[in-house]
């Protein structure tokens, strides 16, 4: 099963996206993207995504041309209306590449055990408080909401929108 690149950008009316399982791939640009009407950027209108447990990979960035010139699209981008995001338990996710889940709506974001590897800036979004990683994650861990590589050495993304006024880094 496929689904192509850009095949729900821009949706202005859907609010609930359920994919089915079989797909392995979440190609750039497949999900969200931000358009310009009356003056101004809006954000794909889904408000609940459900991703199978048989994706393997959410892609990076690919740039196209849009009317302000060449703009990226990560797998999962300009979700401002996102407040529910389900990665399952048993999902078989191992990569999501730089960029390709930025500018969601969600509180927090749950990292599955079969991560293996989490590219630069690969998850963000203004109201994201937490980052939360199976305990069972052998690559990365999570500490007070903050992903860090799986011994907690590496701060890896600090959460846009973490409410703390003062935060101390692990030693």
């Amino acid at each position: 099963k496929e689904i192509k690149e850009f095949a729900f950008a821009y949706t202005r009316y859907l609010e609930n996206l359920t994919l089915p399982e079989g797909i392995k791939d979440i190609k750039a640009g497949t999900i969200g993207g931000e358009m310009y009407i009356n003056g101004e950027f809006i954000g794909s209108s889904i408000v609940t995504l459900n991703i199978p447990d048989s994706v393997e990979i959410i892609r990076a960035q690919t740039l196209c041309y849009g009317h302000q010139g060449l703009i990226g699209f990560g797998g999962i981008t300009a979700l401002p209306n996102l407040t529910t995001l389900t990665i399952g338990q048993n999902s078989q996710l191992k990569t999501i590449e730089s960029q390709a889940m930025v500018d969601l709506g969600v509180t927090t974001f749950f990292v599955p055990a079969s991560v293996t590897n989490i590219g630069v800036f690969a998850i963000s979004g203004p109201n994201m408080r937490a980052i939360n990683v199976d305990p069972d994650n052998e690559y990365y861990a999570s500490f007070e909401g903050v992903l860090f590589n799986e011994d907690i050495t590496e701060l890896l993304l600090y959460p846009l929108a973490k409410p703390e006024l003062n935060y101390t880094v692990p030693a």
